[in-house]
């Protein structure tokens, strides 16, 4: 999935990435012929899932979430 989507493999994903591919998971054709026809994610799924990981802290979650938020995913191609 890693190489489809964004063009690298797995372990050079940033943290970004890898949370969109996770957020995928539950619906990953409909995710990606949405990805694909609107050039956008659902980012409310993407937030989701960021705010799951427990291996980060609270602070680090916050400033993925502003990240996240300002991440242009039309421009990744889909």
């Amino acid at each position: 999935a890693a190489k489809h989507y964004f063009k690298v493999r797995a372990r050079h994903l940033d943290v970004t990435q890898a949370i969109w591919l996770a957020a995928m998971l539950h619906q990953p054709t409909v995710e990606a012929n949405s990805w694909r026809e609107t050039g956008q994610i659902n980012t409310q799924r993407v937030k989701l899932v960021a705010s799951k990981m427990s291996h980060i802290s609270t602070q680090k979650k916050e400033i993925l979430m502003r990240k996240l938020s300002t991440i242009n995913w039309a421009l990744v191609n889909p």
